[in-house]
């Protein structure tokens, strides 16, 4: 038990173990009590909490309605850590640091990110839209993500490209290769 705390408290910062608690309370409300006015007003409870504790403490937004799946990693706590309303998390996700998983445009503000399993998410970096992070990817620091990022890949940059692909068989990675005459999107300096 004592090695399992450990490991959540090495994971989860206090202030991501407070927000997990306080989103998990609400999901569980928004999802799953089906009592009318019961509902309603433990929804009045959690969108307190949120407002007190989430947003206020621990500078982070986790509505009630994104989906979690298990054992999402927080490495620096939720600072700044945004989420749309309809954003789907895969399990064992790390977030780092001022995250932002939202919409891209105003005209479509349902679209939300869909985040695989076993993502890793660098700090700073946006995914905006419709988009899909496939399992096993990454999404290196401060990247803008405006399209679909595939398994097992690494995407950086603003906008992000596939700059890698691990392969599955051996584990390793190959680079993806460069158009003749150019470097990180540049032409070379002659």
């Amino acid at each position: 038990m004592r090695e399992e705390l450990t490991k959540v408290y090495r994971d989860n910062k206090p202030s991501g173990m407070l927000t997990m608690a306080v989103y998990r309370y609400g999901n569980t409300i928004y999802y799953k009590f089906k009592i009318p006015l019961l509902r309603q007003l433990l929804l009045l409870f959690y969108a307190i909490l949120d407002s007190v504790i989430v947003k206020l403490l621990c500078g982070a937004e986790f509505p009630a309605r994104a989906r979690i799946g298990k054992a999402l990693r927080l490495t620096h706590g939720s600072n700044g850590i945004i989420l749309h309303g309809n954003a789907v998390i895969g399990d064992n996700v790390t977030l780092f640091h001022q995250v932002t998983l939202g919409m891209r445009d105003v005209e479509e503000p349902e679209s939300a990110p869909h985040i695989g399993n076993f993502v890793v998410i660098g700090a700073g970096a946006k995914i905006l839209g419709d988009v899909t992070v496939g399992d096993h990817s990454r999404v290196g620091a401060n990247s803008v993500v405006v399209s679909d990022v595939l398994g097992h890949s690494t995407a950086v940059g603003v906008p992000a490209r596939i700059m890698s692909r691990r392969d599955r068989r051996r584990g390793g990675v190959f680079a993806l290769p460069t158009p003749a005459g150019k470097r990180d999107g540049m032409p070379y300096a002659r």
